[in-house]
């Protein structure tokens, strides 16, 4: 349908069923629609915000690399970028820019793990590859500063947004006011974190059972953490000793990249 769409249209906004948005959710997209028309940096605009009330930009919009899709809007140029099949997607896996969306290897081993499932059919939905696609172009999402669409169909027999005690489920629309644009076109890091741990991340388990077990495990791997340290510094020391310092450079880099892995930096 959204294909069809933007044959006949070179810009539009769509809506969810059972989301209904703010008369600022119209001013909004028009707003960003014009703004960032030709400019391919930015791939959507949407009127999602699920910061549960923590106000992130000095503007009255931020850049997150998320597609949320309850009411959203978007242009030809970008959605012609959009592969239901996902061609190329483990070649994506490899390249820089793939690189440049993930925060962390927590981040990573879940995206490339969700948009695997997607890809191979075992997870029957059309979002996930609109994420892929405004990735794969470089491109960045408009977020407002606060939420501008709600989503009524929280219950049991909805496709996806089924359990009605999710703190999404009654998230109320705010007044945008005037609109404070920005010339900067930037990724929100630590408003994507917090998406990615309240909204995409497995829930953790936080029960004293789980707390222990995973001191316990904590404890393990920092034994672990310590013996590679001293083997690094080991190694290092003896690269000094015999080594010219040229060597020694490509060597610190080695033992460098170990520490990075051990800690996950």
């Amino acid at each position: 349908g959204i294909t069809w769409f933007f044959k006949h249209v070179s810009e539009g906004i769509i809506l969810e069923d059972d989301c209904w948005p703010s008369e600022d959710f119209f001013v909004f997209c028009e707003t960003m629609l014009a703004r960032y028309r030709n400019d391919s940096r930015v791939g959507m605009i949407s009127g999602d915000n699920f910061q549960q009330g923590q106000k992130r930009p000095k503007a009255s919009y931020y850049f997150s690399k998320y597609t949320h899709i309850w009411g959203w809007a978007t242009w030809r140029r970008a959605w012609k970028e959009y592969d239901l099949e996902m061609n190329g997607l483990d070649d994506f896996f490899s390249s820089e820019t793939w690189q440049t969306y993930q925060a962390s290897e927590r981040e990573t081993e879940h995206w490339r793990s969700l948009m695997t499932k997607v890809r191979n059919g075992e997870i029957d939905t059309w979002d996930y590859q609109w994420n892929y696609a405004v990735w794969k172009s470089g491109a960045l999402v408009v977020l407002p500063a606060v939420n501008l669409v709600a989503n009524e169909g929280f219950r049991a027999d909805a496709t996806h947004t089924i359990s009605e005690n999710s703190p999404n489920a009654k998230l109320p629309t705010e007044p945008l006011g005037n609109i404070k644009l920005t010339s900067d076109v930037a990724l929100n890091v630590k408003a994507d974190l917090y998406s990615f741990e309240n909204l995409f991340s497995p829930p953790k388990n936080t029960s004293p059972k789980s707390k222990a077990k995973a001191a316990a495990v904590q404890e393990v791997v920092t034994a672990k953490a310590e013996k590679k340290i001293q083997r690094a510094a080991e190694d290092l020391a003896a690269v000094k000793s015999s080594l010219s310092w040229r060597l020694l450079g490509k060597h610190v880099f080695s033992v460098e990249k170990r520490l990075r892995r051990l800690f996950g930096a």
